[in-house]
């Protein structure tokens, strides 16, 4: 049963957590999964998702980005093919109604896109009645992943001729698009999901970070920390320079990187099944849950 009421948790709630003992006594930290966590990971979500649509309206008036907070996240468009364009978050602070369904319908369908709602099965139960009498699909699934950032940590440093690096200022539309030609099959928009890539950087606490195989970009990826938690994002590696070790690369550097400014949690989404969430296991990372994306059509 979905606990409730509940008050929605913002940038400054804690998330529990409990040591354990393992082998010869040793304490270790344990982070359970569980609906604290989901809301600290789906505020995180909602937070980025408002940055980067206040980034994208600043610099492309003509876009028509804007973003509505409701039901306890938020709902943002920044145009039709956009990945941003979606809701984030909705139902992690207690029950949804007809009228928030209405309200974050109308933010999209006034705009020509299809409403997406990228959900979390720890939601409360009402979303998914109302998603389900008002005709939604689900189109797309995710797992959220997560760990403990540990403060005695050590975590490894690349070999086989990569280097990970912070992308320097003057490299941020090279980061981008390398990222973009990383994800190529997966958005036919290359233009906007540069645009989008490119918001990131304007997000408080972001990181760009770079990988170079032997002198050569061969990847990228980005990070943000907020009040102890980190978000890994957007790692993609070019065709060319695959199997070769740049994914783990970019996660080690960016958990070191996560550790010093004070992270004690990470975490990152992918694909189930996908070399990215394997690259992620390998890296430390757990199941949390599993998000599924229901959409409906333009009316």
């Amino acid at each position: 049963m979905w606990p409730g009421p509940a008050v929605r948790l913002g940038r400054n709630a804690a998330v529990p957590m409990q040591a354990a003992t393992g082998k010869a006594g040793r304490f270790f930290v344990v982070q359970f999964a569980d609906l604290n966590l989901a809301r600290k990971i789906e505020a995180f979500e909602a937070e980025s998702a408002r940055f980067c649509t206040e980034a994208l309206a600043m610099h492309d008036a003509n876009l028509g980005a804007t973003w509505i907070a409701v039901a306890g996240g938020c709902a943002a468009f920044s145009g039709k093919d956009s990945p941003l364009t979606q809701a984030v978050g909705v139902g992690m602070a207690g029950a949804v109604d007809e009228r928030d369904m209405a309200r974050i319908e109308a933010l999209f369908f006034e705009r020509g896109a299809a409403a997406d709602f990228e959900t979390c099965p720890m939601a409360h139960p009402s979303l998914f009645d109302l998603l389900g009498s008002r005709g939604y699909r689900a189109t797309a699934f995710s797992n959220v992943l997560y760990r403990v950032v540990e403060s005695n940590e050590r975590f490894s440093a690349p070999s086989n001729g990569i280097r990970v690096r912070p992308a320097a200022e003057k490299e941020r539309r090279l980061w981008a698009e390398t990222i973009a030609e990383g994800f190529s099959e997966e958005f036919s928009n290359v233009s906007m999901l540069i645009a989008v890539l490119s918001s990131f950087a304007e997000r408080p606490g972001a990181q760009l970070w770079l990988a170079e195989c032997e002198g050569t970009v061969a990847g990228g990826a980005a990070l943000a920390v907020d009040d102890g938690m980190a978000g890994l994002f957007g790692a993609a590696t070019l065709d060319e320079f695959r199997g070769r070790g740049v994914q783990q690369a970019l996660f080690q550097a960016r958990l070191a990187e996560a550790l010093r400014a004070g992270a004690t949690l990470a975490y990152t989404i992918a694909v189930p099944g996908s070399a990215s969430h394997r690259n992620a296991e390998r890296a430390g990372f757990r199941v949390a849950y599993t998000r599924v994306k229901f959409t409906l059509p333009v009316k």
